[in-house]
């Protein structure tokens, strides 16, 4: 009963897998024809949109260079003045005056940061310089694999502009071709007290592509 049942099941053949991909491609080019024939306008807009957003900063954004202040690396002699709070790297309240905390951050080759020769470039960072007794100095700077030498490229000096309690951002611009096979780049922070009421700190490190002078 069984053998002459499984007899008599009609055969399917097998339909080859390049007419199947055939009709699959033939139904779809049918059923986008008949929408756009039928809402042209929707699928106008449909069709525009990879395009625009191709052109457009979302799909193109190039993202910063950036860091907290709190990732610095502590020269092993100013392992008694540092003070890590949240992102904020500060000199410790009880340390003696003068005292000078150095700190380093190694910056990592990024899209962002391969523009080309002469690249216009903002150095930023956010710190805080609270009078006379306070002091915060950024360097960036490279080393060279051919000669091991370090060489500064651009400076920030949170002696440039007036003292504040508070937090601000402090930026220069630089023209400059990051060239990552022939060198390596890190910033170089020291954040000085000269009196007991100085209170240097910094918070966060930026670079990235913009539109400004050198």
């Amino acid at each position: 009963m069984t053998k002459h049942a499984k007899q008599r099941q009609p055969m399917i053949a097998a339909i080859p897998v390049a007419i199947r991909i055939q009709v699959s491609i033939e139904e779809n080019t049918a059923m986008i024809a008949f929408k756009q024939a039928h809402f042209p306008r929707r699928w106008t807009a449909l069709a525009v949109l990879p395009l625009m957003l191709a052109g457009s900063g979302i799909a193109q954004a190039q993202q910063p260079w950036t860091s907290v202040g709190s990732t610095g690396v502590v020269d092993e002699q100013d392992l008694s003045l540092f003070d890590f709070v949240n992102a904020e790297a500060r000199v410790v309240s009880t340390a003696p005056a003068p005292s000078t905390l150095n700190l380093r951050y190694n910056v990592v080759a990024l899209e962002e940061l391969n523009s080309g020769f002469n690249t216009p470039y903002r150095f930023k960072a956010r710190l805080r310089d609270n009078g006379a007794g306070s002091q915060v100095v950024l360097r960036l700077r490279s080393a060279s694999f051919a000669t091991g030498l370090a060489t500064t490229i651009a400076t920030i000096d949170s002696n440039a502009l007036p003292p504040s309690p508070s937090y601000r951002n402090q930026e220069v611009c630089v023209l400059l071709d990051f060239d990552f096979v022939n060198n390596a780049y890190f910033i170089d922070a020291d954040l000085i007290k000269s009196s007991t009421a100085g209170t240097p700190a910094l918070s966060l490190i930026q670079i990235d592509e913009a539109n400004c002078a050198g």
